[in-house]
């Protein structure tokens, strides 16, 4: 009982009023904070295994580095250990609703379209975390009879591959009561005679049609399709369209993609390669020790957060800009570019500065314009500045280095910052109104942020210097950070009662997240390879006899369109396996290509009218109108495309330092 009551005390045991009757009756009613606990209960194993996993490999570089010790099967044993722990943070997504989905067209579909596509898109949550814990199921049964193991450590793959199975089929039993409380809220009698007129009613249309078109192909069967002629780049191009239908259309984005790839690998290869595939992929893909540095970082990223970083990091720039004209200005950059390399989120990173700048900008008289545009200009910063996991993802999908990848940042995200600090020169230049007068530098202001920020800062030069010169790897950084940034927080107090639960949830919601748009993505991505879909497109724009840079001028506007309506990871996933071979069959670097897709989707985030930085910002300043925010963003973007045509007309600006180095 006293441990119950511990656990009361920290959060991790959900309290609250009983489901009401309107919930639904029997096991339905029983919903309710059993699933919240169960959630955050699953989510404190989680984290601590990764805080486990990022401890043991930091024990590794310690032994190896001053005892010439090396600690055999460390990797072996992290990798299956992440696996489990990823698969438990399946469930607590489930129950927090956390699935990306893209809400473009909610507005327009109106309410209760949008309530059935909600309630569509959990049966296709079920669909798929069924399908997986099935096929990786079939798996471990596999290893239990083969009694497969570990290549370096001989662990047993069987017992814990068993416990990602178990995992995933409880996401799935739950994701089937969400989806029948959904269905049955559909059905009420509160909701029977409710109708939203045509609009609706072709939304829901569309829906059922994509449903439709993916259950036939899925049903088609076994190895052969006789009814079916054998096109795959026909079947390619319409999959392609039913994934962007569905995604448009509000139904969760890695169930959509893992749904429809395996429907056109079933009609392209057969049943029997199409599921063997589901369950190798995401066995692969969960115990990847390259993803791995994605949980750590974000986890990095979460307690260097909780730590207090992004207001130590805002007195120490602002100690040594301050006292310029635009100083808050330039403090806000060069606070949003030391917290974007801890945070690796663009969105993070403009919501967290920004609540400790604008405040103090608009105390000092800085015009609205430029408060909220530095803000929004400097969240950007977050994808560019190494480390970045949409960087990560675009390494796996692309087959390139990692580490590669965030050495090429440097340089551009560099520019990018200078860039910035220029614009708001000229800003308070030509408007001297935006911002104060000068003021003198408070005495002992820097030595005072110096003492408050050198832990952090530490942190930050540990793990991003011993990428860059290369004592230890990426996912070595990304283990000494994320333990680095949990002892930081534990030792400044900042870990209390309720706040150590919040965090792990945050980020084993997070977690799942990308795991989830990954599986579906890396399976969409093979579906889309088999095709030889990028093969054609790469004909068919060869045959055109276009230029290059006329076809990654084309692509460049693309990509900011999709920035300003869909986060990174989603448009990565998406367009990256019919791109990428594009621009290679072009003779452009793929890490070239990388940075510049990444800072174009940034652009997409900055620019007006749907630029997603500028709504973060009514968060922070609702007063501010968003013809305001907007004016105030414009300089910052053209400083963008400044940087661009750069990095397009002189590509060494991003692959020489790598050359160098690697």
């Amino acid at each position: 009982m006293a441990f119950i009551s511990k656990l009361k005390e920290w959060g991790v045991v959900a309290t609250g009023h009983p489901p009401s009757e309107a919930d639904g009756a029997g096991a339905l009613r029983t919903y309710g904070a059993w699933t919240a606990t169960l959630a955050r209960l699953l989510s404190l194993f989680t984290t601590s295994v990764l805080l486990l996993v990022a401890a043991a490999v930091t024990l590794e570089i310690i032994t190896r580095t001053f005892f010439h010790l090396s600690v055999v099967g460390v990797g072996d044993m992290s990798g299956l250990l992440v696996a489990v722990a990823i698969a438990a943070a399946f469930p607590a997504l489930t129950v927090q609703k956390g699935h990306l989905v893209i809400e473009l067209l909610q507005s327009a579909m109106g309410k209760r379209a949008s309530e059935v596509m909600t309630y569509l898109g959990a049966w296709f949550l079920f669909a798929a975390l069924a399908l997986l814990s099935w096929r990786i199921g079939v798996d471990v049964l596999e290893f239990a009879e083969l009694k497969s193991e570990s290549e370096v450590a001989g662990l047993p793959l069987a017992p814990f591959f068993g416990f990602v199975t178990f995992f995933i089929a409880v996401a799935a039993f739950l994701q089937l009561v969400i989806a029948l409380r959904g269905s049955r809220a559909l059905f009420s009698a509160e909701h029977r005679d409710d109708t939203s007129g045509v609009r609706s009613a072709i939304f829901v249309g569309a829906g059922v049609l994509t449903i439709f078109v993916i259950g036939v192909a899925v049903l088609a069967g076994a190895d052969g399709v006789s009814w079916l002629p054998k096109q795959p780049l026909l079947i390619a191009l319409i999959l392609f369209g039913v994934m962007w239908a569905g995604g448009l259309l509000m139904l969760p984005l890695g169930a959509v993609m893992l749904l429809t790839a395996v429907a056109g690998l079933t009609l392209v290869v057969g049943s029997n390669a199409a599921l063997t595939l589901v369950a190798t992929r995401s066995i692969e893909l969960l115990s990847s020790d390259i993803l791995l540095i994605i949980p750590l970082f974000l986890l990095m990223g979460t307690f260097a957060q909780t730590a207090g970083l992004s207001s130590d990091m805002f007195r120490l720039v602002y100690a040594i800009l301050g006292h310029l004209r635009g100083g808050l200005a330039l403090a806000t950059i060069g606070a949003c570019a030391g917290f974007g390399a801890m945070t690796g989120s663009s969105m993070a990173t403009s919501l967290t500065i920004g609540k400790a700048s604008y405040p103090e900008m608009r105390k000092y008289g800085y015009s609205e314009e430029l408060s909220t545009g530095s803000i929004a200009a400097g969240g950007t910063l977050g994808q560019i500045v190494p480390p970045s996991a949409v960087l990560v993802i675009y390494a796996i999908l692309t087959e390139t280095s990692v580490g590669a990848l965030f050495i090429a940042a440097a340089i551009p995200a560099v520019l990018v910052i200078g860039l910035f600090i220029l614009t708001v020169f000229v800003q308070v230049r030509l408007s001297p109104q935006s911002a104060p007068e000068v003021v003198a530098r408070e005495p002992g202001l820097l030595v005072e942020a110096l003492k408050g920020i050198w832990p952090s800062l530490s942190l930050i030069v540990v793990v991003l210097g011993g990428i860059y010169v290369g004592f230890f790897t990426v996912t070595e950084a990304a283990s000494v950070g994320a333990l680095g940034a949990f002892l930081l927080a534990w030792f400044r107090g900042r870990l209390g009662r309720g706040v150590l639960i919040k965090v792990m949830l945050e980020t084993a919601e997070r977690t799942a997240m990308i795991y989830a748009l990954i599986i579906g993505g890396s399976i969409f991505a093979f579906f889309i390879g088999v095709t030889e879909l990028p093969t054609s497109a790469t004909e068919f724009l060869a045959s055109l006899n276009l230029p290059g840079l006329a076809v990654v001028a084309v692509l460049l506007v693309l990509f900011i369109l999709l920035g300003m309506v869909m986060e990174a990871f989603a448009i990565l996933l998406i367009t990256v396996p019919v791109v990428a071979p594009i621009i290679e069959s072009f003779g452009f670097d793929l890490i070239w290509w990388g940075i510049i897709m990444v800072m174009v989707v940034e652009i997409g985030l900055l620019t007006p009218p749907f630029g997603m930085n500028c709504f973060i910002l009514k968060s922070i300043a609702p007063e501010v109108p968003l013809a305001t925010v907007f004016k105030g963003i414009i300089p910052f973007v053209l400083a963008d495309f400044v940087a661009l045509a750069l990095f397009v007309i002189f590509p060494a600006m991003i692959v020489w330092l790598p050359g160098v180095l690697m």
